[in-house]
Formats: structure tokens, C-alpha cells, sequence
């Protein structure tokens, strides 16, 4: 038995115990003080006026004159006299009865603070509710004290002892009768308990009724009993408006148990809602930004005030939301009493996107599956994208917000509250879930991520909140990003970010390249690893600080629209599920992201090596099982952002409304990431693939290409004029639009020539085997700016302006 329960009976048995002795008390003195009033009335009456001495003196005069009257008592002053002794009594049993009633008060009272102080809300009104429920149930069930059929005479021979004896007919309606009498004094007996309170986790509070009926010891009794009350959970549903289960036998089989709960909402103290409204005062009058936003003494690698203020906007669409959600719950609860359904509600979440109410289920022949109460609810609520989801004895109903009613994400307190603290590079934000929770992981402990949604789902936008939740905290030496985009238009907004490893990729073949090179990069990162004796990559840039050595980066590849990489170069899958099986312990990590998860696109293998998955809403429910690897319902989420994680293959899945920002914030942070931090140089992907692969006409053609853009640097443009005009673009090769036309006509032919030199050697192999051609150079050798040229590159300078060749000749032009 816990505190709380037996501080409830013993509050309980002090009421009932209070109850009984001022009634005894209170009837006491109303017959005490009519008593009272009649006997002194009489005794003044009789013996006022000396009354037995007059009525002695008129028949026994002389009898008196012998006698002098000495042995008769004076009766003039009895009234007087009784009339004060009454009094006192009177006083005396007004007095002493309510000592003891303040004692038991007070008793009650202590009682009842102490389960305030154990959680327990209203416990005064809600002992005063049991009983008057008990008196609604007496009444219902026709249990009164007195028996109306016994005062009609219909039942008469049932007391003839003669036909009780000899009669089995009146003996058996006697004892029929008995058997009702019993059951009425059970009734009467019964023990109704209400308590309110709030569970931890929970919006508001439960109020729980427990009836309790003692069953009769006689057999017949007992089993009318049981079924006078089989349906009386209805009748109490329909008198008190509570969900009531059906009817239960206790633990010991000696106590027939209703159980009902109802939600209550939680009522502030006046003194809170006054310290409230004060600080909502204080907060109308208070800028935003100097609170949750406030980001001076700038924490990030951008400030959040770049991201759009909502706060104004979130407030209002909360308070609609909430409206929206109590109108639903009510007829939620219709929808379960008229379905016969036991039900506890525990949770109440109103989120951005959709409502989830948690019930837990009870014991019930009316049991219905997962599929019939959510069609069931739909055609109730008349909402097609109502989710049920039963799961362990609980019932999670899931009800989309209008869309007039959704509240909108705070990114600014969202990403300073979650990411500030934060030591981890890939602490990653997903969104917030339905408890209005942040919904933030590690995506090193992913280690990989597969992001499913069909168009206006929310993908992309997810996929970039994503990003810039990594990109506000990590740092370029130790986060890398590379995006693959064939479509061309998602990442564009990347370009030149300082954290790129290569700029976004938007040819179909080059995404191919880009692939294997990371699985190159992959297997030389795994050699070095061994060469320091280290498992992981943690690891081995802890080693490597200490030796003062350089680290490994981590890398976060994006492939957008993976189904149509797929569909147009069929290596691609090769290449990711290398990277998925292999990449996590080397720093690699993958987030594929496509519009139809089909089984032909997303192949066992790389869901088998994929294991988190974000899934936004889907076309049909063969691609929500495919897009979680489980029975999900992904294809009635609402879209706009509305989805479902499932982290690292875990379940439940969570479901959450991801991050949303508008393409001028993006715009703006990658921006102010340009300006802010220097660009690094990228990698020349396609020559590491190339040479690894030892394809010699393609080395050629980079060959051929870096002497003839050499020389046209060398010659065309001098050190002091190219300095002027990169001075604020160092360590990056030139653009197209950065080439006089000239430069453009030369580097044409000069590719022209490649390709003859090309044709050739083809004839040449197509004759005989050629040995592969082994190369060493570095293409960033020839793009280096002017600005940060060493000594060397400038004395070959001066060697080159020595020739007498021109540099049409050496080009063969």
C-alpha cells in the first residue's frame, strides 16, 4: 500500500467517523433542547406555587395542624431548578461533542495537506464527490434503507411461517427476498474513492474513481449481485460522464472493482497566475532578442540573427493549437464510450504538426485492432490522415492540426538551446517531436542515414537544416561536406562554402568519380589507421594531436535524388554500399536522400547497411515499409515536414516535424560562412581516380590540359597583375568567367590538340598492349595563384620568359 492510498482511506474513514458523530450530535441537541422546553414547561406547570402543599393542605387540615406541615417539600421553586440543571446539560453536551468534532477536523485536515504534499490535487472536493456518488448509486441501483415492495402487502405469505415451512413456492421467495436484502446492504456498503493527481510526463491531471463492493458471503446473493452490477459501468458512464471499465473481481476474490478515470484540468493559484501575468508584462516590454535569441558574444560560425524571428507568430498558433486539440479530445472520448472501449488517457502532446493523445488500454471484450480503430476514427473525425498506433498496451492516436492551427519552429532558441553546449562536431538537430522535445542526435552514431519523401514532403529542406545545424558549431578542419545534387538546383546555394570538400556535384558521371574516390580515400585512411595502431578515427586524431601531426577530417556525403543517380550510372550502388559497410570507422558518413524508396532503387544491400531512417510522407504504404524496413505509415503523414525517424533501426519510431528554412536564410548563412572563414582547396577528385585506376588516356588529357593552361598563365598574364586581381580569392583556381577570350581561343585548341594526341595513341594501343603510363604530379600545382606562389614557381618563371619559343609554338599552333 503506498502513502498516498492509505492516507486516502484513513482521510476517508476520518469523514465518514466525522460525519456520523455530528449527526449524532447535531440530532442529540435539537431532542435535548424539545425535551427541555416540554419538561420544564410541565414542571412549571404542576408545581409552581408550592403545588403539594395546597393539594395536601384542603383534605388534611388537621392532620396539617398536628403535622406543621414540616415533612411536605416546598415545590415552588422545582421548574426553577430543573430548568437550570437542563441548561447545563444542554451546555455540557454542546461543549464536549465539539472538542472532539475540531479534533477529528483537524485530524482531516492534516490528513488531507499531506496528500496535496504527496501530489494529490483538490483532495477535500474530491472526498465530498465520493459521496455523493455513493448516493447516486444507492438511488440508481434502488438500494435505499427501507424495502418499498415489503410496505405493499404483495409479500405478505413470505413472513406466514406456517407456508414458509411447508410451502416451497414462499420458501423460495422468501429467501429470493432475502438474497435482494443482501445485496442492497452490499451496495450500501460500498467504499467510493476519488483521488486526482499528476503523473510525471503528463499535461494534466487524472481523476480516478474506485468503487469497491464487499460480495456477500451468501452464494445466491452473491452471484445477483454480480449480475445486478455486469452492465453498471455503463450507468455510471452515463451519470458521471467518466469512462468507467467493466466490472473486475480484486486480487483476493472477496471485492467486486469499478475502475474510471477522466481527465482534470490543472486550476492555477491566483498568487501564480498574478506572478505570471507580471512576467508576461515583462516580456511584452523585454526585446526578443535579448532573451532565448540573444546572441551577442556570437557562440556559432554564423549569428542567428540571420534566421527570421517567429516567436510573436509561435505564441498565437499555440493557443490555437491547444483549442483545436481539447475539441478533438472530447470527441475522442465520445468515440471510445460509444465503442464500449476501457481507456485511461495519459498524455496529451499538441506538437507543430499534428496532436498525439496516449491512452492506456484496459481489459475489454470489445478489443479492437490497430486497423479497425483507425478507420473507425477516421470516418468518426472525418480526417483522412488520422495514425493509430497500438503498441505495448498503449494507444497513440495521432490527429493532424488544421493547417491554419500548426506552430512554427523557433530555429533561433532552437539551435543556441541545443547546440551550444554541444562538443560533438556532427550533433545534428532533426526537429522537434510531439512532446515538443528536440529531437537532436549525434550523426556519428548513425552512422548513416537514408531520407525518404515524395515532392513537397520536406526532404531537402530537412536534409539542409541538417546541414547548417552541422555547419553552425563544427569547423572546417574537422567537418567536411560534400553534396551530390542532379538536379542541379537543390545545393547550388553551397558553392564555394568554406566547409565544401569539393563543390557541389551535379553531373551524373562525376557523381560516379567523386564516389570512388572517397572509397579510395576510404581504404588509404584504414591503411593509415593501422600504421598508428588505432581502431577508429577518434582514435587516431587523438594520437596524431599529440604528436602534433595532422588529423582526419570527418566526412558528410549527401546524394539528393539518389533514385535518378541510379537510373542513369548503375555503378553508383557499388560505390555506397562500400562507404555504408566501410566508412563510419574512417570518418565517412552517408545521408542518401530520394523521393521513391522503391525496393529496385534502395536495394537490401544498402538498406541492410543504412539502419537510420528519416522518412517524410510517401506515395504508398509499400514505400513507407520499405523507407523504415517496418510496417509504418508514412504515406498518411501530412507533409510539410511532418515525418518519422527511426534512429539506428530502433522502435517505436519517433515522429517529429522537421526544421523549416525559407531559401533566403539559407542563402544568407552560406554567405556570411563565405566571408567569414577562408575557402580551403579542393581536391582534384578526377585525377586521384584516374591515376589509381591507371587510365592513361585520361591522365593524358589532364596532362596535355595542365602545360597548355601553365604556359598560359606564364605568358599571357604577369605576377604583379594577377595578385591585384585575386588578392581576395586566394588558394582557388580561376573561373571560366575570369578568362580573357583569348585565353578561352587558346585553351580550345589546345584542347583540340589533346585530342588528336588521343586518337593516336588509341591506333597505337589497338596494335599491341601499352605498359600504363605511371604519372606523379599534382594538378594543384598548376592552379595555384599568383598570391601564394612559392620562390620556385617564380624562378620558373623567369626560366620560361628565356625561351625563345612562344607560346603558340610550344603549343604547336
Amino acid at each position: 500500500m503506498t502513502k498516498q492510498k492509505g492516507l486516502v482511506i484513513f482521510s476517508q474513514m476520518t469523514l465518514r467517523i466525522l460525519k456520523l458523530i455530528f449527526w449524532i450530535w447535531l440530532v442529540g441537541l435539537v431532542l435535548l433542547n424539545i425535551f427541555k422546553f416540554l419538561y420544564v414547561k410541565i414542571v412549571h406547570f404542576m408545581f409552581d406555587g408550592n403545588f403539594l402543599l395546597n393539594s395536601y393542605d384542603s383534605p388534611f387540615n388537621p392532620l396539617n395542624a398536628v403535622l406543621k406541615k414540616e415533612w411536605i417539600p416546598n415545590t415552588s421553586d422545582w421548574g426553577t431548578r430543573s430548568e437550570r440543571f437542563l441548561n447545563q446539560l444542554s451546555h455540557n453536551l454542546m461543549i464536549y461533542p465539539l472538542w472532539i468534532l475540531g479534533g477529528l477536523l483537524l485530524i482531516y485536515i492534516v490528513l488531507n495537506v499531506l496528500r496535496s504534499h504527496y501530489g494529490e490535487m483538490t483532495p477535500f472536493k474530491s472526498d465530498f464527490e465520493s459521496l455523493r456518488l455513493k448516493k447516486d448509486i444507492i438511488r440508481h441501483t434502488d438500494s435505499r434503507l427501507r424495502d418499498k415492495s415489503t410496505r405493499s402487502g404483495k409479500h405478505g405469505d413470505t413472513y406466514n411461517v406456517f407456508k414458509w415451512v411447508f410451502n416451497r413456492e414462499v420458501r423460495r421467495e422468501r429467501n429470493s427476498r432475502k438474497a435482494d436484502r443482501i445485496v442492497k446492504r452490499a451496495i450500501r456498503r460500498s467504499k467510493v474513492s476519488i483521488s486526482a493527481t499528476v503523473q510525471k510526463g503528463h499535461v494534466a491531471g487524472i481523476k480516478r474513481y474506485y468503487i469497491l463492493i464487499k460480495k456477500p458471503k451468501n452464494m445466491e446473493a452473491s452471484s445477483k449481485l454480480e449480475s445486478k452490477l455486469k452492465n453498471f459501468h455503463e450507468q455510471l458512464m452515463q451519470f458521471t460522464g467518466v469512462t468507467f471499465d467493466q466490472i473486475k473481481t480484486s486480487q483476493d476474490r472477496k471485492n467486486l472493482l469499478f475502475e474510471g478515470s477522466v481527465e482534470k484540468e490543472i486550476k492555477e493559484a491566483r498568487s501564480v497566475k498574478k506572478k505570471r501575468e507580471q512576467l508576461a508584462a515583462m516580456d511584452k516590454t523585454t526585446d526578443y532578442e535579448t532573451k532565448d535569441n540573444d546572441t551577442n558574444g556570437q557562440v556559432g560560425n554564423y549569428p542567428l540573427e540571420l534566421l527570421i524571428d517567429r516567436s510573436k507568430d509561435i505564441e498565437e498558433d499555440k493557443k490555437a493549437a491547444e483549442a483545436y486539440a481539447l475539441e478533438k479530445q472530447d470527441e475522442l472520448e465520445k468515440f471510445f464510450a460509444a465503442e464500449k472501449m476501457q481507456v485511461d488517457l495519459e498524455s496529451r502532446s499538441t506538437g507543430t504538426t499534428s496532436i498525439a493523445y496516449k491512452y492506456k488500454a484496459k481489459y475489454s471484450q470489445n478489443h479492437k485492432s490497430k486497423t479497425q480503430l483507425q478507420e473507425g476514427l477516421r470516418t468518426w473525425l472525418t480526417l483522412q490522415e488520422v495514425i493509430v498506433d497500438d503498441y505495448g498496451g498503449k494507444i497513440t492516436v495521432n490527429i493532424p492540426l488544421p493547417s491554419d492551427s500548426r506552430v512554427q519552429i523557433d530555429n533561433r532558441k532552437l539551435i543556441k538551446d541545443t547546440l551550444s553546449s554541444s562538443t560533438k562536431p556532427l550533433q545534428t538537430i532533426f526537429g522537434v517531436d510531439l512532446d515538443n522535445q528536440t529531437v537532436t542526435h549525434n550523426l556519428r552514431d548513425a552512422p548513416h542515414m537514408l531520407v525518404s519523401g515524395s515532392t513537397g514532403s520536406g526532404k531537402s529542406v530537412a536534409v539542409n537544416y541538417i546541414l547548417l545545424s552541422i555547419l553552425w558549431k563544427a569547423s572546417p578542419k574537422d567537418v567536411q561536406i560534400a553534396l551530390i545534387d542532379p538536379k542541379a538546383v537543390e545545393f547550388g546555394v553551397y558553392e564555394d562554402n568554406p566547409f565544401n570538400m569539393v563543390n557541389p556535384i551535379d553531373n551524373a558521371k562525376d557523381s560516379v568519380t567523386f564516389l570512388k574516390y572517397l572509397c579510395i580515400l576510404m581504404d588509404e585512411r584504414y591503411q593509415q589507421m593501422k600504421k598508428a595502431k588505432t581502431r577508429e578515427i577518434e582514435g587516431y586524431n587523438k594520437k596524431m594531436a599529440k604528436k602534433g601531426k595532422e588529423t582526419m577530417s570527418t566526412i558528410v556525403c549527401v546524394i539528393d535524388e539518389y533514385a535518378d543517380l541510379v537510373m542513369v550510372q548503375k555503378d553508383v550502388e557499388k560505390e555506397v554500399s562500400r562507404l555504408a559497410q566501410k566508412g563510419r570507422a574512417c570518418g565517412i558518413h552517408l545521408i542518401v536522400a530520394t523521393q521513391r524508396p522503391s525496393a529496385d532503387i534502395v536495394t537490401g544491400i544498402v538498406r541492410s547497411n543504412i539502419m537510420t531512417r528519416l522518412t517524410f510522407q510517401v506515395v504508398t504504404s509499400t514505400d513507407s515499409r520499405i523507407a523504415l524496413g517496418e510496417g509504418g505509415y508514412a504515406e498518411a503523414l501530412n507533409g510539410a515536414g511532418d515525418g518519422l525517424l527511426k534512429w539506428k533501426g530502433q522502435t517505436p519510431v519517433t515522429r517529429l516535424q522537421g526544421g523549416f528554412l525559407i531559401d533566403d536564410e539559407v542563402e544568407n548563412i552560406n554567405n556570411h560562412l563565405k566571408d567569414t572563414i577562408e575557402q580551403p582547396i579542393h581536391v582534384n577528385y578526377k585525377e586521384v581516380v584516374a591515376r589509381h585506376e591507371g587510365d592513361e588516356e585520361a591522365l593524358a588529357q589532364i596532362d596535355e590540359l595542365q602545360e597548355a593552361t601553365t604556359s598560359l598563365v606564364e605568358t599571357q598574364q604577369s605576377f604583379e597583375k594577377e595578385s591585384k586581381q585575386k588578392k581576395e580569392k586566394v588558394n582557388r583556381r580561376k573561373r571560366p568567367d575570369e578568362m580573357s577570350k583569348e585565353d578561352v581561343a587558346l585553351h580550345q585548341k589546345a584542347l583540340d590538340i589533346m585530342k588528336e594526341k588521343s586518337n593516336k595513341k588509341n591506333t597505337k594501343q589497338s596494335a599491341g598492349s601499352v605498359k600504363n603510363k605511371v604519372v606523379s604530379v599534382n594538378v594543384m600545382d598548376y592552379f595555384e595563384d599568383e598570391g601564394t606562389e612559392s620562390v620556385k614557381s617564380q624562378t620558373d618563371s623567369k626560366q620560361s620568359s628565356e625561351d625563345t619559343q612562344s607560346v603558340r609554338d610550344l603549343l604547336g599552333l
